[in-house]
């Protein structure tokens, strides 16, 4: 009988308020850069160019895809509650895995909710991505797995969190350049 992964998701208190671990999440993450990236395919520039532009602006090589609305949907509902929802991936993994099984988009980009609690803390919240996509039985997605758990964990080290034992015992040891990259 298969055993399946069970997911690891995983809330983080930040020793700083809400608005504080936004910017930390921000300058770690930047949003995806649309419009230049529509530029470069636009003046024929080749895949490798467009990485090298995100590079250029995402040390981590990670960026935000979608960011939602639900936090400020609630604000106007009479919530006082505050949270801010991301889907967030690195293009060059992604498009490696995306050219193995296109499933994989069911758990990269992942997700990632920063949220205040009722005594004005704030906190990190992310499921690692790494078991759901061993869950599509190809070896190659499967190795590749832990290295983008492990970026998971670059942010929040970029963030100054701490991370979770549940999170960092479901990698092996990686060893990412000065800039936090790591080939797949």
């Amino acid at each position: 009988m298969r055993k399946e992964p069970t997911p690891v998701l995983f809330s983080v208190k930040a020793n700083v308020p809400l608005d504080a671990l936004l910017d930390r999440f921000l300058s770690a993450v930047p949003v995806f850069p649309e419009q230049d990236v529509r530029e470069l395919v636009m003046s024929g520039a080749t895949f490798a160019d467009i990485l090298e532009h995100i590079r250029s602006i995402a040390p981590l090589e990670m960026m935000i895809y979608w960011q939602d609305a639900v936090g400020p949907l609630m604000k106007k509902a009479g919530n006082y509650r505050s949270s801010h929802g991301f889907l967030v991936g690195n293009l060059r993994m992604l498009s490696t895995l995306f050219d193995r099984d296109p499933r994989v988009l069911a758990f990269v980009p992942f997700r990632v909710t920063l949220s205040d609690d009722l005594d004005g803390g704030a906190w990190f919240t992310a499921e690692m991505p790494g078991n759901g996509l061993r869950l599509l039985d190809d070896s190659a997605i499967a190795e590749a797995a832990p290295k983008i758990d492990a970026k998971l964990l670059a942010i929040m080290t970029a963030m100054s969190l701490e991370i979770p034992t549940e999170a960092s015992a479901q990698l092996t040891p990686h060893l990412f350049d000065e800039g936090g990259r790591e080939e797949l």
